[in-house]
């Protein structure tokens, strides 16, 4: 018995969020940090991502990670 890597297990996870999205016609975007762009490298290589894949930031430093997760909230 051949073992699943963890590349393929993530490329499955990858398409199964594509299919639900595209049954639901709705759209992702997401932010990362310590993944430092995996997940939507692999969400950005699912059959038909141009339809439901709106993009990903990557904000690395701890630094601008705080400052980013800030963005869009009300001001205080």
């Amino acid at each position: 018995m051949s073992q699943i890597t963890s590349e393929q297990r993530a490329t499955g996870l990858a398409d199964q969020v594509a299919e639900r999205l595209r049954t639901r016609g709705s759209t992702i975007a997401v932010a990362e940090s310590v993944t430092g762009g995996l997940l939507v490298n692999h969400l950005a290589r699912a059959d038909g991502a141009g339809q439901w894949l709106r993009g990903g930031v990557v904000a690395y430093a701890s630094e601008v990670s705080t400052t980013c997760s800030r963005c869009g909230r009300g001001r205080s």
